[in-house]
């Protein structure tokens, strides 16, 4: 939904402050180191080193690109975070004005965004006390990640999704390890002859380079996963791994059969370590988060309800206006609750247009309120910190390469940029992971389900009725008997703010039920002293009536006083009655 000012607003302060100068440092960084690499390129070609001048072009370029984009990212963190009256995001869609009870309610859901929810989702999740956005594992290594870690099912999808993600890269570099070791125990046992070649040395760098592109792929698809239900484990990626760490070894004796193979350029050992401290630093900062968010103990699904048998002399429309008026009662900063469900009852007459039966249901959510700050958390601090000083880092190193290009040697070119991107590669998960725990924004709300089923008959009540009688009131009442279904409960919602105009317009995920015995009980009384105090005869209701009345009881009485025993007909007006200055019309004879 656009954003929406009103003078009460939702105070949500900007939780990507701190993020989006870290950025903006970064860019700073990453822009001088650019420039100074343009500004030498003019020397290189000078001194005729025109390829050299182009490659430092490029990557000067490069930097200067990085740099933008990073200060642009950053700048957009730190502006203004807008919050309206009408976020966040909804649970499911919402209905319009003309669609409710009451007029004035929420009107239309999120521009573009109906929620994840169906309304009558929402509607069986009370009733069943059930909440349907845990959803079990699909696959191996999903379901083998949350046996070691249950609590991870009660995440938001985008954080159970990282620590997912990040599990899978590392059974498939265990598999690579594990088959390492396996080629490893062939050469020391004589099976494969390695011993006495740069075979395994080979090896080791194949297996350097599959971790890199392993975990390289995994910064490359960072991408919002909250709009994923679970993480899918397709065992395709790992078979594929396999077969290339158990292939490379055969391959590398054949070719060492035909021409012995040279020692590697540069040593394997150091980037390999290295690539494994990249894998457990990564993966062990995201489930140690995940496991630091989720719930000590599994999170509730309590509902408060309320069933009774009434009897009351009221239209059915009228108990569900009640329960509407009464829920407005309860919103939060004057902000009009948000009507997911509304069927209003339809009278269905029964063999006759006076009886019948009705059934009706509304579904209704208090605005959300802000519960959880994640911005002062120093952890998460120090992990945006170290993520960007690591991106710098790469940036640093690709620079050092640019600068001392004609000088330096390939295999130290080599080596430069495969730390660069080593170093890159980690500044990317560390960064994403720590973005996905800030920008969590944490709600409380109360849902509420009324529905009611139950029969209706109309009578008439009419008093005054007799022939001296000038007033009367005549009414057509309507008894209903319904059987009332009350559920409330106060709901514990997440979402992941985004910077931009959307920003709270993400899916909103109900992470918690519980009881609110209060609401309850103030719905209930409110309601039902609503439908008492209802006036069901047509009465007396001004000083004006009440005279009029008594001009017209005094007439009457004047009239049946000069009446004669036994005669019929209309009643004669005496003289002394034309004359009394009481009569309305100042003594004129009254019109019958």
């Amino acid at each position: 939904m656009p954003f929406e000012y009103g003078s009460q607003q939702v105070d949500i302060p900007n939780p990507f402050k701190f993020e989006g100068m870290a950025y903006t440092a970064r860019a700073a960084v990453l822009i001088v180191l650019g420039l100074v690499s343009l500004f030498t390129v003019r020397g290189l070609v000078a001194d005729g080193e025109r390829a050299a001048g182009i490659a430092v072009a490029f990557g000067g370029l490069a930097l200067l690109g990085f740099g933008a984009y990073a200060a642009y990212v950053g700048l957009y963190k730190v502006f203004r975070f807008y919050v309206g009256r009408g976020q966040p995001a909804d649970l499911a869609a919402t209905l319009s004005s003309e669609q409710t009870v009451m007029p004035g309610t929420r009107t239309g859901g999120t521009t573009g965004y109906s929620g994840i929810y169906q309304p009558n989702v929402l509607a069986d999740m009370l009733l069943g006390r059930k909440n349907p956005t845990f959803q079990e594992p699909q696959g191996w290594l999903p379901r083998l990640l949350h046996s070691l870690a249950p609590t991870l099912i009660f995440l938001p999808y985008a954080l159970r999704n990282d620590s997912g993600l990040r599990f899978t890269a590392a059974a498939h570099s265990v598999v690579l390890l594990i088959l390492l070791g396996l080629s490893w125990f062939s050469g020391v046992t004589g099976i494969v002859p390695m011993a006495g070649t740069s075979i395994m040395a080979w090896l080791v760098s194949v297996v350097t380079l599959m971790l890199l592109a392993i975990w390289l792929k995994q910064a490359l698809g960072l991408k919002p996963s909250n709009r994923v239900a679970m993480l899918r484990f397709s065992p395709l990626g790992l078979a594929f791994w396999a077969t290339v760490a158990v292939l490379a070894p055969v391959v590398l004796v054949g070719l060492n059969r035909v021409q012995p193979l040279p020692a590697p350029p540069i040593s394997p050992y150091p980037w390999f370590a290295l690539m494994l401290l990249v894998a457990v630093a990564a993966t062990g900062f995201s489930i140690f988060l995940s496991l630091r968010r989720a719930p000590k103990t599994p999170p509730p699904t309590a509902v408060t309800e309320y069933r009774e048998h009434w009897q009351e002399s009221v239209h059915p429309m009228d108990i569900f206006r009640a329960i509407e008026i009464t829920l407005a009662k309860h919103r939060f900063q004057e902000i009009p609750n948000r009507v997911y469900v509304n069927d209003v009852p339809q009278l269905v007459a029964q063999g006759s247009q006076n009886k019948g039966e009705f059934e009706g249901r509304t579904l209704q959510e208090v605005q959300p309120r802000p519960i959880a700050d994640r911005r002062g958390d120093t952890l998460l601090q120090i992990a945006i910190v170290v993520g960007q000083a690591l991106l710098a880092t790469g940036g640093i190193a690709v620079f050092t390469v640019l600068i001392r290009l004609p000088d330096i040697s390939t295999a130290s070119i080599v080596q430069t940029l495969l730390g660069a991107a080593i170093l890159w590669t980690l500044g990317m998960l560390v960064a994403h992971t720590a973005n996905l725990y800030v920008s969590e924004i944490e709600f409380e709300s109360d849902l509420i389900v009324f529905q009611a089923t139950g029969t209706f008959a109309e009578s008439r009540l009419a008093t005054g009725m007799s022939i001296y009688d000038s007033t009367r009131s005549e009414n057509t009442i309507v008894r209903s008997s319904l059987t009332p279904w009350l559920l409330v409960s106060k709901i514990h919602s997440s979402t992941l703010a985004v910077s931009g105009s959307d920003n709270l317009e993400q899916p909103r995920l109900v992470l918690g039920m519980s009881p609110d015995d209060d609401l309850c009980r103030d719905l209930v009384t409110d309601a039902r002293a609503f439908l008492h105090d209802r006036q069901i005869m047509a009465t007396v209701a001004s000083e004006s009536d009440l005279q009029a009345a008594s001009n017209i009881y005094q007439m009457n009485e004047r009239t049946r006083a000069n009446a004669q025993p036994g005669q019929t007909g209309a009643p004669q007006i005496s003289q002394d009655m034309r004359d009394d200055k009481r009569l309305p019309g100042g003594g004129n004879t009254p019109s019958s």
